[in-house]
């Protein structure tokens, strides 16, 4: 359970950020642009109000931001970037592996502050 709302959350928060395939960075690979984007956009998606982040955790957003950009720098090192990205769904087992990685990380980090009464999501990650 507690791994199919970790693949829930990712996919729900990573797809309106990495679905556009129009380079916003021009002369980057599709793999470098997908990084890029990824160092940009999973800090504030994933400890946006509404995500798992902020509402099972007691943690201010800056302190979760700034961990998911740290977690996020040690994940992008310990996962080999592919060689390309596949055109229907760029980066989507790369980004889902990442994800993982980076949720992992903070659940592991902040299990002490899960919030006392957490609505429902939070029960498969206790």
């Amino acid at each position: 359970m507690k791994h199919f709302l970790i693949t829930l959350f990712i996919v729900s928060f990573s797809i309106p950020t990495f679905a556009k395939t129009k380079s916003a960075y021009k002369n980057l690979d599709p793999v470098q642009e997908l990084i890029k984007k990824m160092r940009k956009d999973m800090p504030t998606n994933m400890c946006r109000e509404g995500s798992i982040f902020a509402d099972c955790f007691t943690i201010q957003k800056k302190a979760c931001e700034k961990f998911v950009q740290t977690s996020l720098q040690k994940c992008l090192k310990k996962i080999p970037a592919p060689l390309e990205v596949e055109p229907q769904h760029p980066g989507r087992s790369y980004e889902d592996q990442v994800g993982h990685c980076v949720s992992s990380s903070y659940f592991h980090a902040h299990k002490s502050k899960m919030k006392a009464d957490p609505p429902a999501i939070c029960s498969g990650i206790q």
